[in-house]
């Protein structure tokens, strides 16, 4: 009777590692594969939860940082584009109005 106990022990332990280690290491790895494949993606609002104050929530606060700082860069980027752009076009209008670009 006993020689059943153990390979019932073995898988029961077996299934309470595989329960413990999704819910503490694979799922948030997913997590974060999620948020950076959607920032990848283009989607500039993407963050990854911070769930826990460990390693795992370490980098997504990293990951967090990371994509808040690359926001900060593409908006400071676009203004510059719209600054330059936006004095280009006014030259040019005042190039085909006979005015001076200068002025």
């Amino acid at each position: 009777m006993s020689l059943w106990l153990v390979p019932i022990a073995i898988v029961v332990l077996t299934l309470m590692l595989d329960q413990l280690l999704r819910r503490q290491v694979y799922r948030p790895i997913a997590s974060l594969r999620d948020t950076m494949t959607r920032a990848g993606g283009g989607d500039r609002s993407a963050r990854a939860p911070i769930e826990r104050m460990d390693e795992m929530g370490a980098l997504a606060t990293g990951l967090n940082q990371m994509l808040d700082q690359l926001a900060d860069f593409n908006r400071a980027l676009e203004e510059r584009i719209f600054d330059v752009t936006g004095r280009a076009g006014s030259h040019a209008r005042r190039a085909h109005s006979g005015l001076p670009a200068h002025a």
